[in-house]
């Protein structure tokens, strides 16, 4: 994605986030409800004896300093621009929000994930602590340890995994570990059919490592949840497709995980599908000839999946594109780089309004859905208006060549006196009349499908039949001069 619409998605999900609060954050008729971020609660994983201080990597949704958001009235300008310079935060590796946002105590609060260096441990050791979503210990259950080693000289090698129990207090130490910036390990583990992970680290010369992961209870019903989905429509216009790229943001306000299988239908033809990688077990996915699915574990706090797709350009002033939403969609926003002349029509959706940023025009609509309404609005559909129609260009160019190629061949055989032309005169003079037969009616089909309007058509089509018809005339006059040669060569044998 260019980094102007990049960064357009990423202030218009962050204008929409205090908006969207599912379950018992939802206010009557779909009205949003303004929340803050959650405030984590500190890590306190239990090894050995030992308490260490709350893991470090604990991010933000949102950057550093930046105020708490909330909802914006319809039509409003989109937030300054400042924050396009901002970075954001590395995410959390089971997506919770961060603590710079405070808490608000009608939601669960996630415990952070995460590594933190402690030098009271050997060099190559790490200790691994599997935790509830209550921070409480969890005994015996299974964790996977991955070892990657990746070097310039040598390349990436086959991945080894250790498969290993955690002991009556949640934790597991691991130790003789193979230490430097070529060889990363990722610890995962499961529970409830939910995946939960640590984002690949290295480990350091200087201290041990502590790790905390948590697991959670699992769902496959996001209506059981405390959770809602908002999405993003970016639309613009490329020289033969319309590229989409759409944004789902998840945001689970409970305690217990998201585990989906739910593939949504994009619009007919789509093509080139390509999505944003995550450090999470949230993923988008690809299904083919059909559109994409959510899949993968989506635990308590926020998880954006960022993907795009091409359609291709109809030919017509007017597109409308279909696309399937996954369920429970709380918010959607839908926008779209226009020309002075394109419109765009969301059904159901208010008027879109018009936003400049970046020197680009945009039009942009939104709309929330009741809880009532998510399981009735199962998709959208964008009528786009105004789009440029190809002109006949591309005909003129096409046309011009065939006859240029009929009249020089027409050109040379007329040079001849006797009007006689050789084998070889003949087959270009064929071959040109075949391509003219064609391009006739190619010209008649896009005429008909409006591609090409009357005036334009009348003036190659007369074009077409003029150099059809020289060609002709002179196929046929280099047949009756070889006819009458046969005829004279028969005569003068019968004379003799």
């Amino acid at each position: 994605m260019r980094r102007g619409s990049k960064a357009l998605l990423s202030l218009a999900t962050a204008a929409l986030i205090g908006a969207m609060v599912p379950g018992a954050a939802l206010g009557q008729a779909g009205k949003p409800v303004t929340i803050t971020t959650a405030l984590p609660k500190s890590a306190k994983p239990a090894g050995n004896g030992e308490k260490p201080a709350d893991p470090k990597g604990v991010a933000s949704a949102l950057p550093p300093g930046h105020p708490e958001t909330g909802a914006l009235p319809s039509g409003h300008p989109p937030v300054p621009d400042e924050a396009d310079e901002e970075e954001e935060a590395p995410p959390n590796p089971h997506g919770a929000p961060s603590a710079r946002g405070g808490g608000d105590p009608r939601f669960y609060q996630a415990p952070p994930d995460g590594m933190q260096d402690d030098s009271l441990l050997p060099v190559g050791t790490i200790v691994v602590a599997l935790r509830d979503a209550q921070d409480h210990p969890i005994p015996h259950a299974k964790l996977t340890l991955s070892e990657l080693f990746n070097t310039v000289a040598k390349g990436e090698s086959p991945e080894r995994i250790t498969q290993r129990e955690v002991g009556d207090d949640g934790t597991l130490r691991l130790e003789d570990l193979t230490i430097g910036t070529g060889t990363t390990y990722r610890i995962s583990s499961a529970r409830a059919g939910g995946q939960y992970s640590l984002p690949r680290f290295p480990l350091n010369d200087k201290a041990g490592e502590r790790a905390v992961l948590h697991l959670f209870d699992t769902s496959p019903n996001i209506d059981e949840l405390s959770a809602g989905i908002q999405g993003v429509v970016y639309v613009t216009l490329k020289e033969d497709v319309i590229q989409v790229e759409q944004l789902i943001s998840v945001f689970n306000l409970g305690e217990v995980a998201w585990v989906p299988e739910a593939p949504f239908k994009l619009p007919d033809g789509f093509k080139a599908f390509n999505k944003q990688e995550t450090p999470s077990e949230a993923r988008i996915e690809e299904v083919k000839g059909h559109g994409a699915a959510l899949r993968g574990t989506f635990g308590p706090g926020r998880h954006d999946l960022d993907f795009r797709y091409q359609i291709p350009l109809d030919g017509s002033e007017k597109q409308t594109i279909r696309i399937e939403l996954p369920p429970s969609v709380a918010q959607m926003r839908v926008m779209a780089e226009s020309s002075r002349s394109m419109a765009v029509k969301v059904v159901g959706f208010p008027d879109a309004q018009k936003v400049t940023r970046d020197g680009k025009r945009l039009l942009v609509t939104e709309r929330q859905f009741a809880r009532s309404e998510r399981s009735q609005q199962s998709s959208i559909e964008i009528a786009l208006t105004g789009l440029p129609v190809p002109g006949p260009g591309r005909w003129i160019a096409v046309i011009l060549a065939v006859i240029a190629l009929g009249s020089g061949i027409a050109y040379v055989a007329r040079r001849r006196d006797d009007g006689e032309i050789d084998d070889d005169t003949r087959n270009d003079l064929l071959e040109a009349r075949e391509a003219l037969l064609s391009e006739i009616v190619a010209l008649e089909r896009a005429h008909r499908s409006g591609e090409i309007g009357p005036k334009s058509y009348a003036r190659l089509h007369a074009s077409l039949l003029d150099a059809l018809a020289q060609i002709v005339s002179q196929l046929d006059v280099a047949s009756s001069v070889k006819a009458a040669r046969r005829r004279g060569a028969r005569s003068a044998e019968g004379a003799s």
